[in-house]
């Protein structure tokens, strides 16, 4: 059983608001509230990603895996919770207030895909220690279809260069809805173990990107 890291951001409009915390229930973790005095709260997000999302990993280091060398990212470098990114980017769309709803994260998370690279890197050891052909390093592509990739899958037409793509995942819950939304970026340099905020920045740009875009997908369900 996933065990979530659990809270809750209630979001109303922000025109003359005051944040406050307040108990979400009985057994719930505080809420934080944005709302004028004379609105009720209008968006609740409520926060239930497995503690596993919050911890860099790489999924397989079997070389025939669909997962190998994709590696989930933790936040190193990164100063702005990936939550309150997400909070302040659905404020900022929704300041005008949105009909009341509850949305509910059930991923949220950035990928680092070196799955390619790492296989023809490993195949080229062999091949210098026991002879054999030597492969150039590839562009950047998927090793399998999406469908047989657990996360971090990505179209090679979504990459602008050469260099690894960041993919950035977030699902969430609205009603019976889920959505799911992506926003993929190959950027000039990157190193994933390094606390650089350079590197935590371009983490924090895709985390309010994948903001930007629920936030989209919220308002064509809202037009429908």
């Amino acid at each position: 059983m996933h065990r979530f890291a659990g809270f809750m951001l209630v979001i109303g409009s922000l025109a003359g608001g005051a944040a406050q915390t307040q108990p979400a229930g009985a057994e719930a973790n505080p809420a934080t509230t944005i709302a004028t005095a004379d609105k009720a709260p209008s968006l609740v997000i409520q926060d239930e990603r497995p503690q596993g999302d919050l911890k860099q990993k790489t999924l397989s280091l079997g070389i025939w895996s669909c997962d190998y060398f994709i590696t989930r990212l933790g936040d190193r470098g990164v100063t702005t919770d990936r939550m309150e990114i997400l909070r302040s980017v659905l404020a900022e769309k929704f300041a005008d207030g949105v009909v009341g709803q509850t949305i509910t994260v059930t991923h949220y998370a950035i990928y680092l895909n070196a799955g390619a690279k790492m296989a023809v890197m490993a195949t080229n050891a062999g091949a210098n220690a026991f002879g054999g052909t030597v492969r150039s390093i590839p562009v950047p592509h998927p090793r399998c279809e999406r469908e047989r990739t657990v996360a971090g899958w990505f179209d090679p037409g979504e990459i602008t260069n050469q260099n690894l793509p960041l993919i950035g995942e977030l699902r969430a819950r609205v009603g019976n809805q889920e959505i799911s939304v992506r926003h993929v970026m190959s950027p000039d340099k990157f190193n994933e173990n390094s606390s650089d905020r350079r590197y935590g920045q371009i983490k924090e740009e895709i985390y309010r990107q994948l903001g930007i875009h629920l936030a989209e997908a919220l308002a064509n369900n809202r037009s429908q």
